[in-house]
């Protein structure tokens, strides 16, 4: 049985045991994969459906918000058919999802609408008419084609009450699905998957991508039965209509939870195209690994019939060496078993006899000479400045860090008092001193200075040094430049963040009081303040002449409390707009502009401003252009970039009115150029400039160092947003008091 203390077969049976546990872990995760794909691809279905399902349920919010305003304008509560049409027709165009706006009376006729329609126009058999008109609530339609707009949309009804809440009419309005094929074809599907709407008998309304399939036509009735099961939202297994093993996740919207679902999305993907790439890989690992066994298998016995033997006849030869006085021979051999182990007992056993009598002082002096080297290049491979000083401050250590960020060698500075070698170190003396005498750590973080310009942060660090009699310290020196910076800007996003979520939730709660108000100043002015016939029946009917109450208003300055409340109420909206801008994320479409014309038209606008002409004269200042030549389009939101620059100029020429400039003149530098690949843009004055804490908050929403009244805090931290966020970009600032402030802003040249 000598076979068994073989190397060569012990090679081999540590070949196979380390590659068949490796064969059977590849098959297992191979199986867990495949179950977790598919697991995966489920949820992934479901939360996209979920998804689609949240931004139709947002969008029925908005319009039921849009309708509820509508019925609150004394346009609509007055019936006026006419008025109501240029309304409907405003509406319709400042809202491009909506396919129609459109009024009927209590018996269901048309009366009002933003397209042409023919009268009489019976609407009272529509299924949101009915329910608008039967709970005198907020109800949702079957989703068709429309009459008037001859587009795939989704009715809705809303009822209109008088100030005595009887019901006067209903307000409908349609929405388009045509624009749901955008939202749908950003959606990375596997191959072979869908998206689908279909209404609650069954037929198909939308299908992203498009196959073909005639839109209106029945889904499958197997399908469609599994689905009418789901109360809400669910998830099941099904062979489709062309024979594919497919997994759909379904989420069916229903107007509130005692309404039948009007609508119900579908995503469909096949279970093949889910698992064919995880059992591709399983397949290629074990393979892979049977390769691997096979290569193990003979490459241990290669081992054992070459290398292991010609090892045997070394170990000979050493023991040979050993015996002749080579006292430098050596067997790195441990095995204490097998044909090794006579062999390696007998030549550690001389070879540790031998060196013993053989030591000597030069070996060991050597050996401190390799620690001291091997220290060095440790210190030396350090990332940061390792400078060591004595209690005097004289250096005694001084690393290739220390060497390339102060410009100065090893051999210039070793033996030299540390304020000799760089003033700027002089200053750390004092920690060194009071790390050694109380023997703890001294540490400064973020230690600011100035090089060329630039802001450097620093972390230093003095650590006491107490041996063998001798006082010392070592001085250790991080730049933290890139970690602050960093930190800078997450504080900024979390702030920006947060206050963009409160902003949101704020703008939405002030916003249906304050329609409320500006409608009901409307109507006082209205009714005190214009000679209707009406409001002269009434004063007459109370005895009194109209001009009279006129003339006693503008004696009590009547008329100027409504328009101030009108203005403030303006204001107020103006605000709300700003917060709903700085909450939620463009949908606006980017197209390509050309940045010198949005920045000159920009100038244009803001030297005819009113408000800034009522200060100063804006052409007064000196506009200095510095645009690239052959500047190339960028894509963008032009209507948002006019609305950054006009906020930049307007701040800059607010703040150069504060400043004296004696012979000089106020002046713009504008500049735009390329780098790398992204668009430079500039604004620069010569102001009176922002201190540092200033700038440190400029882009916070609602900060602003102007008087109450004078600003809302928001310009600039829309204008942050607008940049950051809608277009990628990036917007920062550079003051100087008493010199100026330049606000730079680079957006993608191609996004």
């Amino acid at each position: 049985m000598h076979i068994f203390h073989s190397i060569r077969f012990n090679l081999v049976l540590l070949a196979v045991l380390g590659i068949l546990p490796m064969l059977v872990i590849f098959i297992l995760i191979g199986i867990e994969r495949r179950a977790n794909e598919i697991e995966h691809a489920e949820h992934t279905a479901f939360r996209l459906a979920e998804s689609y399902a949240f931004t139709e349920n947002q969008e029925l919010k908005r319009i039921k918000t849009v309708l509820a305003n509508l019925s609150q304008s004394p346009v609509v509560q007055s019936l006026d058919e006419a008025a109501c049409n240029e309304l409907f027709r405003k509406y319709l165009q400042a809202n491009p999802t909506y396919a129609n706006f459109a009024m009927m009376d209590t018996k269901g006729f048309a009366m009002s609408s933003a397209l042409p329609f023919k009268k009489p126009k019976d609407l009272s058999n529509r299924k949101e008419v009915k329910g608008a008109l039967a709970t005198g609530l907020f109800s949702i339609g079957e989703v068709s084609i429309g009459r008037v707009s001859k587009l795939q949309i989704l009715p809705v009804a809303y009822p209109v009450r008088n100030d005595r809440g009887e019901l006067i009419s209903v307000l409908i309005a349609a929405l388009k699905l045509q624009g749901l094929e955008t939202l749908f074809q950003h959606t990375n599907l596997p191959s072979g998957s869908f998206v689908g709407l279909i209404d609650h008998r069954g037929n198909r309304l939308f299908r992203y991508p498009l196959d073909g399939r005639k839109i209106g036509t029945p889904i499958p009735a197997t399908i469609f039965k599994r689905i009418t099961e789901i109360k809400k939202s669910g998830m099941f297994s099904a062979m489709s209509g062309g024979g594919v093993d497919m997994v759909f996740a379904v989420r069916r919207l229903a107007g509130s939870n005692d309404q039948d679902p009007y609508l119900d999305i579908i995503v469909g993907m096949p279970r093949e195209v889910l698992i064919e790439e995880v059992d591709d890989d399983t397949f290629s690992y074990i393979v892979l690994s049977g390769v691997a066994f096979v290569f193990s298998i003979c490459l241990a016995l290669l081992i054992g019939h070459s290398l292991i033997h010609t090892k045997m006849l070394d170990l000979v030869a050493v023991t040979e060496r050993l015996k002749l006085g080579d006292l430098k021979a050596r067997s790195e051999l441990s095995y204490s078993t097998g044909e090794f182990g006579q062999l390696s007992h007998s030549i550690n056993s001389m070879a540790d006899a031998l060196e013993k009598e053989v030591e000597t002082n030069a070996k060991a002096e050597q050996e401190v000479q390799d620690l001291r080297n091997y220290l060095s290049n440790i210190i030396d491979s350090m990332p940061s400045v390792i400078i060591g000083v004595t209690s005097d401050g004289v250096v005694t250590q001084w690393n290739l860090k220390a060497e390339n960020d102060l410009g100065l060698s090893k051999d210039d500075v070793l033996g030299k008092r540390i304020e000799e070698v760089s003033p700027c170190l002089a200053a750390e003396m004092e920690k060194v001193r009071v790390a050694i005498h109380s023997r703890t750590v001294q540490a400064e973080n973020k230690h600011v200075r100035i090089e060329n310009g630039e802001t450097i942060y620093e972390d230093i660090t003095v650590y006491p040094l107490i041996a063998n009699g001798v006082q010392g310290a070592v001085i250790r020196i991080d730049d933290v430049t890139d970690r602050a910076n960093l930190e800078h800007m997450l504080v900024q996003s979390e702030k920006m963040m947060s206050v963009g979520g409160l902003a949101a939730g704020m703008a939405h709660e002030i916003n249906n009081p304050l329609s409320g108000i500006l409608g009901n100043v409307y109507n006082l002015n209205k009714r005190l303040l214009t000679a209707m016939d009406s409001n002269r029946q009434a004063a007459n009917e109370c005895g009194i002449e109209l001009e009279q109450v006129q003339k006693y208003l503008e004696k009590r300055k009547i008329p100027k409390m409504i328009e101030a409340i009108r203005d403030s109420g303006s204001r107020a909206a103006s605000i709300v707009n700003n917060m709903l801008s700085f909450s939620r994320k463009s949908n606006k479409k980017m197209e390509p502009f050309h940045l010198p014309f949005l920045m000159d038209k920009t100038l244009e606008l803001v030297a005819n401003d009113y408000d800034l002409k009522k200060w100063y004269d804006f052409k007064q200042i000196e506009i200095v252009r510095e645009y690239e030549e052959d500047m190339p389009n960028v894509l963008c939101e032009g209507n948002e970039m006019q609305q950054v620059f006009l906020n930049l100029f307007k701040n800059g020429a607010e703040a150069m009115v504060e400043k004296d400039y004696g012979m000089e003149s106020p002046r713009f530098y504008c500049r735009i150029y390329r780098q790398a690949n992204m668009a430079v843009m500039e604004i620069e004055d010569n102001g009176p400039g922002i201190d540092e804490s200033t700038v440190a908050r400029v882009f916070e929403p609602f900060y602003t160092t102007k008087a109450v009244g004078k600003g809302t805090g928001l310009g600039l931290s829309v204008s942050y947003f607008i940049i950051t966020d809608q277009h990628k970009g990036i917007m920062s600032v550079e003051s100087s008091v008493g010199k100026g402030t330049k606000f730079t802003i680079k957006i993608p040249l191609q996004v």
